[in-house]
C-alpha cells in the first residue's frame, strides 16, 4: 500500500513471467500496522527512525484512515487488512513480528477476504499516499 511506485511495473512483468512475487516490508516498518500515532508521540519509534516515520504518517493519512475504516467494519487489525490486500494482489507478503501476538495477528490476515470494493477504495487511497523510499530508513 506504500511502496515504490515503480513496483507496480515490477509486478507486472513478474505475473507476464510467471514469477511469484515476495513483499518485503509489507507493514511499512509497522506504519500499516496502524502501530504508530502522529498524536501520541509515545507511539513513535526512537531516533533517527521517527523522523521518517513521522514523514510517511504524514504523507499518508488519508490511506491509513481508509485501512483503518476497513478495519473497523471487518472487525480485523489494519495488519490483517494491509497483508490481505497484498495477497488479493497476487503477492506473497513476509511481513516481521516482534512477538507471538503480532505473529498470530499476521496470520489472521488469511481468515478473511477484502471486497473488490475495499481493494478498489485502497488501491485509491495507495495511489495518492506518499511512495516508501529506501525501506524508510533514509534520512533527508
Amino acid at each position: 500500500l506504500v511502496r515504490y511506485q515503480s513496483s507496480l511495473e515490477t509486478i507486472k512483468v513478474c505475473e507476464e513471467l510467471g514469477i511469484q512475487v515476495l513483499a518485503y516490508f509489507p507493514l511499512g516498518n509497522g506504519l500499516l500496522a496502524g502501530k504508530y500515532d502522529l498524536n501520541d508521540k509515545s507511539t513513535l519509534p526512537t531516533f533517527p527512525k521517527s523522523i521518517t516515520m513521522k514523514k510517511y504518517l504524514k504523507g499518508s493519512q488519508t490511506l491509513l484512515q481508509e485501512v483503518q475504516t476497513i478495519a473497523t467494519a471487518n472487525n480485523v487489525s489494519c495488519a490483517q487488512v494491509s497483508l490481505n490486500w497484498i495477497m488479493k494482489k497476487g503477492v506473497i507478503p513476509i511481513p516481521g513480528c516482534r512477538n507471538g501476538a503480532h505473529a498470530l495477528d499476521n496470520f489472521a490476515s488469511l481468515d478473511f477476504v477484502l471486497s473488490e470494493e475495499e481493494v478498489e477504495r485502497l488501491d485509491v487511497a495507495s495511489m495518492n499516499s506518499m511512495e516508501f523510499s529506501s525501506g524508510g530508513f533514509e534520512l533527508e
